[in-house]
């Protein structure tokens, strides 16, 4: 869910629809056609809006760009794996890069015209689950849910991608919120 442009911006993981919501009547008003699996949504500093979709029932995982004023796609980057599955869009303080789990953690600049070529942090064998990005300083955090039953690992990175460390957390992190 974003707000935009006076109406609330909702995506469905089991629909190919971004839905658009009267935040006044709290009725939906429109909706735009995405990738099914739309699962996470976020605003740049231009005020698009981006989508990632994973995919599935006959359309292919993608990124969308969105204008929340035209309601409409402006430009959409498929994935060209049958296996692809981008997920936890997150976008830097400064709202010009987004970076999103597609296995690997990756990361591509909302003036790009294509998907990055590989990735910014690999996995290398482990089970990312959750991505977050300081907007403070860009710090990257992406978290490693392991086996989903031990406690999971959280690790730093620069916004190059460069290893700062790691730490433990509890069972399954998912999520991260900044001061």
């Amino acid at each position: 869910l974003v707000l935009s442009a006076g109406k609330a911006f909702v995506t469905n993981k089991n629909k190919a629809y971004v839905y658009v919501v009267d935040t006044g009547s709290d009725q939906v008003v429109d909706s735009i056609g995405v990738s099914r699996g739309g699962n996470s949504i976020v605003e740049d500093a231009h005020g698009k809006l981006w989508v990632a979709c994973t995919g599935g029932a006959g359309t292919q995982a993608a990124l969308y760009r969105i204008d929340p004023v035209s309601m409409s796609v402006e430009a959409s980057f498929p994935f060209s794996s049958p296996s692809a599955s981008p997920w936890r869009l997150v976008i830097n303080g400064e709202r010009t890069v987004l970076y999103f789990l597609n296995d690997d953690v990756c990361r591509m600049n909302i003036t790009d015209t294509a998907l990055p070529a590989g990735p910014l942090i690999p996995a290398d064998g482990r089970t990312f689950y959750g991505l977050g990005v300081d907007p403070a300083d860009g710090t990257v955090h992406v978290s490693d849910a392991i086996d989903y039953t031990q406690r999971g690992r959280v690790f730093r990175y620069t916004s190059e991608g460069v290893a700062l460390g790691d730490f433990l957390a509890g069972r399954i992190p998912g999520g991260f919120v900044f001061r």
